[in-house]
């Protein structure tokens, strides 16, 4: 039953990756809290990487909605030094192993 307020339905401007990219290099630079970090660096620097940048606040509502990916992101990553390890191992010939050969 639709009420007498009308709700915005303006889809975001930044794509999932842009805003996983954004929290990503957050954790990586030297920058305290994010607020500074996105007012300061991303919105006066990167603008022109990230022409449709959205308000701080939008760009926390975005954050939100971006956990599922990141985790799943984030837990890739971590296990792919580990396959990539194990690959090594498995497809190595035995003989380059074994030393004084």
């Amino acid at each position: 039953m639709p009420s007498g307020v009308k709700q915005r339905n303006k889809p975001s401007r930044l794509l999932v990756s842009e805003v996983m990219t954004i929290v990503i290099a957050f954790h990586q630079s030297g920058y305290r809290d994010f607020k500074t970090y996105y007012i300061h660096f991303i919105c006066h620097y990167l603008i022109n990487k990230f022409p449709e940048l959205v308000s701080y606040t939008r760009m926390l509502k975005l954050m939100q909605g971006i956990l599922v990916s990141l985790c799943s992101y984030l837990t890739h990553r971590q296990r792919l030094p580990l396959l990539i390890r194990l690959s090594y191992r498995f497809f190595t010939p035995v003989h380059s192993q074994i030393s004084g050969f």
